[in-house]
């Protein structure tokens, strides 16, 4: 009589051990707002970076804050320029929506950062937020909206906010732009 070799449990197949499944990756559908900052007040002796709003371009972020809030939007996350004008901007609207999102101010999102890089950061930042603000300047934020929607140039007029809508990856060309808003107009 014939014995098959003892073979450890663990080491022979069992048809009743379970099988890995199959892994799913569930894209998170993306909102990314892409807002200028607010009317400043013209550079001083302090320079460029220190420049405030006006009274005028907190009254119009104001304006924007309150409609957002009455849209009902929510942001899981905020992405600013860390320029004054910029953080101020950030400050005013995210005052204006509950819950307030975790927030980073990100030297990539000056006026002068490289598009590229810009692209990369939001990116790695948004993975997996449903809808993230992020507060810059021009010409970058032209570009991003440009390059991500695969639309001409586009121009932002201080306080104008642009909502593009993804329906996976922040990757050039993805991304839908839904709509446009400017404070001073919603007031």
């Amino acid at each position: 009589e014939r014995h098959a070799p003892s073979v450890p449990r663990a080491a022979r197949p069992d048809r009743w051990t379970p099988r890995p499944r199959a892994r799913h990756t569930w894209r998170v559908p993306l909102t990314l707002d892409l807002l200028r900052h607010g009317h400043a007040a013209t550079p001083g002796p302090a320079g460029d970076a220190l420049r405030p709003l006006t009274a005028a371009g907190r009254g119009a972020l104001a304006h924007l804050a309150r409609y957002l809030s009455d849209s009902g939007t929510h942001y899981e996350l905020a992405l600013t320029s860390p320029l004054t004008r910029a953080v101020e901007t950030t400050e005013i609207v995210l005052r204006g929506v509950a819950p307030e999102p975790q927030c980073f101010a990100l030297g990539e999102l000056t006026p002068d950062a490289e598009i590229g890089t810009a692209l990369v950061v939001i990116a790695a930042h948004a993975n997996g937020a449903g809808h993230v603000l992020v507060v810059s300047h021009m010409p970058l934020l032209g570009e991003l909206c440009s390059l991500l929607t695969a639309d001409p140039a586009t121009g932002f007029a201080p306080g104008e906010l642009a909502r593009i809508e993804f329906d996976g990856d922040v990757l050039p060309g993805a991304g839908r732009l839904v709509g446009t808003w400017r404070g001073e107009r919603l007031g």
